[in-house]
This record gives C-alpha cells, sequence and structure tokens, in this order.
C-alpha cells in the first residue's frame, strides 16, 4: 500500500493506493514484501499514482510505502 495524502476543501487527506498481484502472475516471482520491490519499480509505481493527479489542485504527496498488514487494516477500517 502506498500511502498518499492530498489537498482537499478541508486540508489534507489520507488516500491510500492498493498494489495488488494475482497468485497466478510469476513476473515477480514470489513477491510477500513491499521491500522486495526493485527501488526503481517502486519509483515507477510512485510516479503513475502522482501522475494520475498531475492536473488537479490535490498536489499529492507520497508519505510511505506499507505492507499487507496495514494494507487489510485500512480496508477493515473503512467497511460501513
Amino acid at each position: 500500500m502506498v500511502d498518499l495524502k492530498q489537498k482537499s476543501e478541508d486540508g489534507w487527506e489520507s488516500n491510500p493506493r492498493f498494489i495488488l498481484m494475482p497468485q497466478w502472475h510469476d513476473r515477480l516471482g514470489e513477491l510477500e514484501k513491499v521491500s522486495a520491490l526493485r527501488k526503481g519499480l517502486k519509483m515507477e509505481i510512485e510516479q503513475f499514482f502522482l501522475s494520475a493527479d498531475f492536473f488537479t489542485q490535490k498536489n499529492p504527496k507520497i508519505e510511505a510505502w506499507k505492507g499487507p498488514h496495514a494494507a487489510e487494516k485500512q480496508v477493515r477500517d473503512s467497511l460501513v
């Protein structure tokens, strides 16, 4: 999970981005931890998320990379 913050009408808000990989896809091998990603690939992923809001007033910023436990907690906390 990439923890992304962006501007909103009320100040800064969290807008996390989830990175999912199907189990049947073996391009990255048996990737289990975000720390196992190549630095260049992490930079490409960050740039993708930042570019998606380039022409908006959101001014997104990457705060941190977090692992699967943080992503699962984020999903569980967002359930209504």
